[in-house]
Order: structure tokens, then sequence, then C-alpha cells
């Protein structure tokens, strides 16, 4: 089992490179280790946010709003 302990990014990116891995694939491995789930189950929660991220920006572009802090 691998151990997902770092401290810096450099932490992430020493791991990266000794395990001779892309940092996504190491991100994947900490969320499916921390989360006890899936790949698919990651990848599907991303494209939910990805979904509403995404819904958020059009509304944005189509309506004339105001911030609540205007």
């Amino acid at each position: 089992m691998t151990k997902f302990l770092f401290d810096s990014f450099s932490g992430w990116q020493r791991h990266c490179e000794a395990a001779n891995i892309p940092l996504f694939e190491a991100v994947i491995s900490y969320e499916i280790h921390q989360r006890n789930t899936t790949r698919d189950a990651i990848y599907s929660g991303l494209l939910t946010a990805y979904q509403v991220m995404r819904e958020a920006v059009d509304t944005g572009l189509k309506e004339d709003m105001q911030s609540r802090s205007a």
C-alpha cells in the first residue's frame, strides 16, 4: 500500500518521478485510498462537478446577472 503524506507539491513531484507516473494518476490513487472508492466513482464525481460548473458559466454568459453584493 502506498502512503500519501506530502507536505508540499514537491513531495508529490518526487513520488510521481520515483513511480514514473503522471500527477493525475497519483491523485486518483490517493482519492481511491482515502475514500475507499473506485476509479469509476471518482470520474463520475468529476463529471458531475464539471457539468455544474459548465452550467454556471453558461448561465453567467447568457443572462444579465448582478451579484448579491452588487
